[in-house]
């Protein structure tokens, strides 16, 4: 392997904070034919910036994609939780969340064109499948299963979690308590024939938790009485034309509250 330093293209236009870093190093063969100009116009101005990392043989003088920011920071609160239709505030925000969701349906349309076989149920249960596995893998330590399945910014995250912990944990998933729902999908368009696709999954589980010390005596446990828990999970998937591209975990968010919202005049 060569030891290089690479130029990064960074989106300063929809940066999050904190910002999440995200990868698309499958991009690569196709923006080291881009010029300049024609960059400029599939990402906006974009901030250069130095990177230290290892790459290997045709790959050392490509860019790497590493942060396309969050494509919608709206994450619409729970029905049950929204202020009342018959107030200002009430009806701006539920008016927000219905424009959320007319999205979402378009760009599972856009999806089903892009990404072939696509279709919420099976998107859904692969989401969930990722969580497990992300957090089973988090708790047995397992950084290159991490690695695989998590953008760089969440297994950064994770893996100095993991660092600074001083115990085993055994994690189970023991169960759903209501069905995963796709809260939001954002699609972005990077080149003429690759997509960016962002979507918001709400999973409402029971899990449990076992903490064991040094000497594996279990300190701390919730097995009898499972907890439950609410998580809001982003998931990004770069499609483009011959890549068998599949989903990673982007990070985790919230529903956007009250205070937070800022209504478009």
């Amino acid at each position: 392997m060569n030891r290089m330093t690479s130029t990064v293209f960074t989106n300063t236009r929809r940066l999050w904070s904190p910002p999440l870093g995200l990868v698309a190093s499958t991009l690569a063969p196709r923006l080291s034919a881009m010029t300049p100009r024609s960059l400029d116009r599939a990402f906006g101005p974009l901030q250069f910036q130095r990177f230290e990392g290892t790459m290997t043989g045709g790959d050392i003088n490509r860019p790497i994609i590493t942060d396309f920011g969050v494509l919608d920071r709206f994450v619409p609160l729970p029905s049950n939780e929204r202020p009342s239709l018959l107030t200002t505030l009430g009806w701006k925000y539920r008016l927000r969340a219905l424009r959320s969701r007319f999205a979402t349906t378009f760009n599972i349309g856009v999806l089903k064109t892009k990404a072939g076989k696509f279709n919420t149920r099976g998107f859904l249960d692969e989401a969930v499948g990722l969580y497990q596995v992300m957090n089973e893998a988090f708790a047995t330590g397992d950084r290159k299963l991490l690695q695989h399945i998590c953008l760089p910014a969440m297994y950064s995250k994770l893996k100095g979690d993991m660092k600074r912990r001083t115990h085993t944990i055994r994690w189970q998933y023991v169960g759903e308590v209501e069905p995963a729902t796709l809260v939001a999908l954002q699609t972005g368009r990077l080149a003429s024939d690759v997509t960016l696709a962002q979507a918001v999954v709400r999973i409402h589980s029971k899990q449990a938790v076992e903490v064991f010390n040094k000497e594996n005596v279990c300190i701390s446990s919730n097995v009898d009485q499972p907890t439950s828990v609410v998580e809001y999970v982003i998931f990004q998937r770069i499609i483009a034309e011959g890549d068998n591209n599949h989903w990673q975990v982007y990070g985790k968010t919230k529903p956007t509250p009250l205070e937070a919202f800022q209504p478009q005049s």
